[in-house]
């Protein structure tokens, strides 16, 4: 009997939150602030820094990355009274990054991290049972045990009935800063023990892709642990 009722680690859960959160707003903050052209030739041929006292009034210009770049094209000096230019290119603005289509696949599946045949699902499924649980023929799959679906509040003894949720989706982090995680990570996310939760089929297809701040379960006495998160 593993007695295991117990609520899962949302401090865990709020740590992926915050990076993913923490990930997408420093992107859309370079972006913000790379968008302005770093160093401006005017049409006069003169090399404008950020921050020089004609900087914002030149209107017609060429932009250019580092203050050389405009020096070689052929412009000039920058007079007195002028900013300070970068020596280096600016780094990569939100909008110059490929922001690839949402792919499942990148996050590696469920991992086999003891090498005991048993992937994540089933070790999950396993740690949440409330009593022994039936294996498969050779011990990789748990096909019976008894769990508490946290989301629709309903005890359910068949695997097949659940599916194991990730309590922050995939597409969701990936849509806030997880595209440009390393694949490594990903995987490390997408296996978290903290951010999984064996629920109704039901219930998983009806939150799809909603993060935790988009969606609360049918559950009330779960869905206020559930929202703080």
């Amino acid at each position: 009997m593993n007695g295991n009722p117990e609520l899962p680690d949302m401090r865990r859960v709020k740590d992926w939150i915050a990076i993913a959160a923490l990930l997408a707003a420093t992107l859309v903050f370079s972006g913000n602030t790379a968008a302005q052209p770093i160093v401006k030739k005017s049409n006069s041929g003169l090399c404008h820094c950020p921050g020089g006292q004609f900087y914002d009034r030149t209107v017609n210009f060429t932009e250019f990355d580092t203050i050389g770049a405009c020096l070689a094209s052929g412009g000039r000096e920058p007079q007195q009274g002028q900013a300070t230019c970068p020596t280096e290119p600016p780094p990569p603005s939100v909008s110059s990054l490929e922001i690839e289509k949402y792919d499942r696949g990148a996050f590696g599946g469920w991992a086999d991290a003891d090498e005991d045949c048993r992937n994540t699902r089933h070790e999950r499924l396993e740690a949440r049972s409330l009593n022994e649980v039936e294996t498969s023929p050779g011990g990789c799959r748990i096909v019976t045990g008894l769990w508490n679906d946290f989301y629709t509040g309903e005890i359910v003894s068949a695997s097949s009935e659940l599916d194991i949720d990730h309590v922050v989706p995939l597409r969701w982090a990936w849509e806030r800063g997880a595209s440009f995680w390393e694949r490594e990570k990903r995987r490390e996310f997408a296996n978290d023990p903290a951010n999984l939760l064996p629920v109704s089929t039901s219930a998983n297809r009806s939150k799809g892709a909603a993060g935790p701040l988009e969606w609360l379960p049918p559950d009330k006495s779960f869905a206020c642990e559930y929202g703080v998160a």
